[in-house]
């Protein structure tokens, strides 16, 4: 949906998939898998001025989580049978034109992930050793990009 009224404008998006492959008569989500996903923004410009938002929210993806078996050696569970949590963020941008000889100026500051929300992205794997000196396998979480900031100058001519 997107409406326009005046100055303001707003947007929004509802998506529901399911993305998985057939692998030995078994239906396994793909990595990317994203059951629910939801965007929305608004866009304010007045005269040289302009604020903008987004926000994205969506199911976590996939994961495979790994083990040792009765070998010794590691190997992966079922594939992306575990689902990291939901992902969520909200990116804002304010700037300001100014017209020069030639042709514009936009200076504009930005901020990606405003909530500075911690979204797991990714398991990290390392072996390690318990006190008893046995080979255990530790498992990490990585996340994306907390809060961003930026700035930036853009010219057109």
């Amino acid at each position: 949906a997107e409406q326009t009224v005046g100055d303001f404008e707003w947007w929004a998006s509802y998506t529901w998939s399911d993305v998985s492959d057939e692998v030995d008569g078994i239906d396994v989500s793909r990595s990317w898998n994203q059951r629910h996903s939801l965007q929305a923004g608004f866009d304010f410009g007045r005269g040289v001025w302009n604020f903008s938002a987004a926000a994205s929210v969506h199911s976590g993806w996939p994961t495979t989580e790994l083990r040792f078996n009765a070998d010794g050696f590691v190997e992966p569970e079922a594939r992306n049978a575990q689902q990291h949590g939901t992902f969520a963020s909200l990116d804002a941008r304010i700037s300001r034109k100014f017209d020069v000889r030639r042709g514009s100026l936009l200076v504009f500051v930005e901020v990606s992930n405003l909530l500075n929300r911690r979204n797991a992205c990714c398991l990290d794997w390392d072996i390690g050793d318990n006190a008893a000196g046995d080979e255990i396998l530790e498992r990490g979480q990585d996340y994306w990009m907390p809060l961003l900031p930026a700035v930036g100058i853009l010219w057109e001519f």
